[in-house]
């Protein structure tokens, strides 16, 4: 075996991983092949020159196969779990040993709630209903009877049935319960409308319609009372 068959033997070796010296070829065929290839420099007679091993072709290092990547894990949703139930405070419950609330303190008087109260204003009187005039009686609930004497005397004192002001188509009446007026049928706040169908719209007019009755029999006076209207009726002497 030359020298070229021991390097491809050396050369297959270190590319199998054996790291082992391959044996040394034979010195004949090592200096054969040192001739032929002009390795032997000249040396001097009987003296053999010592063989150059050569130099092994560095390999070029391995390179790894890549490996296939493994799979990245895919994120999984997390499982819906129920709200865990959240413990409730205890209502406190009062106890008989509790002590009651303090109560606020009640304020003291100022010297603006020290001063006395005015009193009440005293409640209106009405006034007094006055004495029955003679001559007169009742015959029914609108119906009167008088004497010619106490007509005599109304009919020169129309006041005698209340004090009269003017109040739209009338008078209005006040302050006859002292007065005659109160037995005769008539109250406060009653609004005089006619005496015998006569409108009555100056106070001249109420006088005219008393005079016109002289000679009459009875009469009859419209007035209002409460938004309702009512007729009495009044006869003269018997």
């Amino acid at each position: 075996m030359g020298l070229v068959g021991a390097m491809t033997i050396a050369s297959g070796l270190a590319c199998a991983g054996i790291t082992e010296p391959a044996p040394a070829p034979p010195e004949d065929d090592l200096i054969v092949h040192e001739a032929e290839t002009g390795l032997l420099a000249d040396q001097p007679d009987g003296e053999p020159s010592e063989p150059v091993a050569p130099q092994p072709t560095p390999e070029p290092d391995a390179v790894p196969e890549p490996q296939p990547a493994a799979p990245e894990p895919q994120p999984t949703a997390p499982e819906p779990t129920a709200p865990e139930p959240q413990p409730t405070a205890p209502k406190p419950q009062p106890s008989a040993t509790s002590s009651p609330a303090p109560q606020p303190a009640a304020p003291e008087p100022t010297a603006a709630s020290s001063r006395p109260e005015p009193a009440p204003a005293a409640p209106k009187t009405k006034h007094p209903i006055g004495p029955k005039p003679a001559g007169l009686e009742q015959l029914g609930p609108q119906r009167w009877q008088l004497s010619a004497e106490l007509f005599a005397q109304i009919k020169r004192k129309p006041a005698e049935l209340g004090r009269m002001t003017k109040d739209g188509p009338g008078f209005r009446l006040h302050g006859v319960r002292p007065r005659h007026g109160y037995h005769l049928g008539l109250r406060n706040r009653d609004l005089l409308l006619r005496i015998n169908g006569r409108k009555l719209r100056n106070q001249g007019q109420v006088e005219a319609a008393f005079e016109a009755l002289q000679d009459e029999g009875q009469f009859e006076m419209l007035l209002e009372r409460r938004g309702q209207e009512r007729v009495h009726t009044y006869v003269i002497g018997g």
